[in-house]
């Protein structure tokens, strides 16, 4: 057992999630629908939609070669925004998940942090065991 479990979904720019995936849940552990919708809604979420920075309006520019007055190309900024919007989804999400293991494992010093944590893992260890009885 690893101690990760991941909760994956899919479709939620159509409204509610239409495809989940759990990965890492021990076999024969029990599973409701309702657990995994209470567990969904846990989690944090994000959304990415294209920026409105595109000008409708050529800007006044210069040509350096000939040094003319011309109009700037129209055109958007934003051919893909996701690859950015990752690095900062990334970055936010691992704000996130630091804070949220602060609060369950947190202590004064890292060895109080990993001694809570080694526990946390250990119970639930006790915890399968006992499922599979």
């Amino acid at each position: 057992m690893s101690g990760l479990v991941r909760f994956l979904t899919a479709g939620e720019s159509h409204g509610e999630a239409l495809v989940a995936v759990i990965d890492g849940i021990p076999a024969g552990l029990p599973c409701s629908g309702t657990a995994v919708s209470t567990a969904g809604s846990l989690g944090p979420s994000a959304r990415s939609r294209p920026s409105r920075d595109t000008t409708r309006t050529p800007l006044r520019s210069v040509d350096l070669a000939t040094k003319e007055a011309v109009e700037a190309v129209v055109e958007r900024s934003d051919v893909c925004a996701l690859p950015a919007d990752g690095i900062v989804g990334e970055a936010m999400m691992a704000i996130v998940l630091a804070g949220a293991f602060l609060e369950k494992f947190g202590g004064d010093r890292l060895e109080e942090i990993r001694r809570n944590y080694d526990t946390y893992l250990a119970s639930l260890k006790n915890l399968v065991a006992l499922l599979r009885r």
